[in-house]
């Protein structure tokens, strides 16, 4: 019978076939449902509401409510709600919170795992000794068993079981493979990794979702659809949505732009700007710019290109080794190989010309023309052939002939 063994507990009440039939001296209990809160004894402030809703006999200010919901050894300061939450532990866990069917579940939740929270059907529902692990939303954190300081937020958000410090927040991000210390943020971010990979950031939808193994390590993807081929590179900074998304093995890598990219196996890039980059480069290229080497053909290395279409021309690899600083410095260059150009639209009419030096807006040379020093603003002109120096504003700027060897000093000098 309810209530059977009360000798001064006061302020109870059962409702339900043997409901707190133990109870004798514990205050201010209320249980509902057959056999609620029937080991209690001497606890008190404690609430069940369902069939078999348990807490242990001395538990104080538990809140219990769902069939078969908690246990006869959990401690005090606990709430589960939800059919079967908080139900097999044999420890006198507490400070718990479980809402949600079958969460915070397993049989063997020892003290380790105080003061977890679960909320969401099958949350934390294998967590035995992982301590203040934080998992909201439907079998949220399923995976976890020993590991500790996890925050999941997000249906099916997922960490590795006995991995800790990991931050999980977004629908199906994470996964039951990953390592300890990784942040992701957004739907189905860092959920393909194949190994127990550490230290990631991914913030953005599809941020970082192929098959990453532990040479992927200390990545950073913050973007929608991010580094989202990545496999074993590592460890590259992408921003920017679609940033290095064809990167797969190439490391160190530094990727600031919307849609900025590099190839595949490339590393040692850092590329800047809008749509900079292309995903037929090589190593070692620095981009700073608006689709900055964005057109170029070949796994093109060592080039430096500064300022919006700036070496934007059909390169190949012959081209590697070119330095462009200005908006649409070299813009024309294809397979012209070291060539330097500093200012607006500086030698921007050489394609196959190499080993040309040309400083200063508007400084020219020709396309084929190779040897070249111009050096000052409106200087040279598209029609010079090979090894000539001018050095001053506006000199020879007029000539229509593909003139050799000439050098010129001075403002003006040579004109006609």
């Amino acid at each position: 019978d309810a209530l059977a063994s009360l000798t001064t507990g006061a302020t109870a009440t059962a409702v339900g076939f043997q409901a707190l039939t133990a109870l004798t001296t514990g205050a201010a209990n209320t249980a509902i449902g057959t056999y609620a809160g029937n080991i209690i004894s001497t606890g008190d402030n404690n609430t069940h509401v369902g069939v078999s809703s348990q807490s242990s006999a001395s538990s104080q200010r538990n809140t219990i409510i769902g069939a078969t919901t908690g246990t006869t050894t959990i401690g005090s300061n606990n709430t589960a709600i939800g059919a079967a939450s908080l139900s097999g532990t044999a420890s006198a866990v507490s400070g718990m919170v479980a809402v949600g069917r079958l969460t915070l579940a397993a049989a063997g939740l020892t003290l380790a795992a105080n003061y977890s929270t679960a909320v969401g059907h099958s949350a934390l529902t294998a967590v035995t000794t992982g301590a203040q692990n934080t998992a909201i939303g439907n079998s949220s954190g399923a995976a976890i068993t020993t590991g500790s300081l996890n925050t999941l937020v997000g249906t099916n958000t997922a960490s590795g079981a006995i991995y800790s410090n990991n931050t999980i927040v977004g629908a199906y991000a994470g996964a039951t493979t990953i390592g300890s210390n990784n942040t992701a943020v957004g739907i189905n971010t860092l959920n393909s990794a194949v190994a127990a990979v550490a230290n990631i950031t991914a913030v953005g939808a599809n941020a970082l979702t192929s098959a990453l193994t532990a040479g992927a390590n200390g990545s950073v993807a913050v973007g929608n659809n991010a580094l989202t081929a990545l496999t074993s590179g590592g460890p590259n900074v992408t921003i920017g949505n679609s940033s290095g998304a064809a990167l797969t093995t190439g490391s160190s890598n530094t990727l600031v732009g919307s849609s900025t990219s590099i190839g595949a196996t490339t590393s040692f890039n850092t590329i800047m700007g809008h749509g900079a980059g292309n995903t037929s480069i090589g190593s070692n290229n620095t981009t700073l710019g608006t689709y900055a080497l964005s057109g170029a053909t070949g796994a093109i290395t060592s080039t430096v290109a500064v300022g919006r279409g700036a070496l934007t021309g059909a390169l190949t690899v012959a081209a590697s080794g070119a330095t462009a600083v200005g908006y649409s410095t070299l813009s024309g260059l294809t397979t012209g190989a070291n060539n330097t150009a500093v200012g607006r639209n500086a030698a921007n009419a050489i394609t196959t010309g190499s080993y040309n030096t040309a400083l200063g807006a508007y400084s020219r040379s020709s396309a084929t023309g190779s040897n070249n020093t111009i050096i000052g603003n409106n200087s040279g002109t598209t029609a010079i052939g090979s090894s000539n120096t001018l050095v001053g504003q506006q000199v020879a700027n007029t000539t229509a002939a593909a003139v050799n060897n000439l050098v010129a000093v001075g403002k003006g000098g040579l004109v006609g």
